[in-house]
């Protein structure tokens, strides 16, 4: 599978003990090229559960990106993980809005 920066792929993501694993959507932020070149991805976490005091960006286009509900990208829960991890791919996230969310992820870095 070839993953691009703004895919929306479901992962297997561990608990934060690392006893077990759940599927989890999130946000491809690295490019093409180092995912092929390193068969791994950067990405940020993605949730259906709000908390505005955490710093969030609510997706608009959440049906038109795969997403089952009204979802938030969580702009300061960056991870790496290996392309094996990938169950499969949900959508995509416009262009539009995927440079918003870069540009967010840049300005808090």
């Amino acid at each position: 599978m070839i993953i691009e920066r703004g895919d929306i792929v479901l992962i297997r993501f561990p608990f934060a003990d690392a006893s077990a694993f759940k599927r989890r959507p999130v946000c491809v932020i690295s490019d093409e090229s180092f995912n092929r070149r390193f068969q791994s991805l950067i990405a940020v976490m993605i949730t259906s559960q709000s908390h505005p005091e955490r710093l969030e960006y609510a997706i608009s286009s959440w049906r038109q990106s795969g997403l089952a509900l009204p979802s938030y990208i969580r702009l300061t829960r960056f991870f790496s993980t290996d392309n094996a991890f990938v169950y499969r791919s949900l959508g995509r996230l416009p262009d539009a809005e995927m440079q918003i969310v870069m540009r967010l992820i840049r300005e808090f870095l």
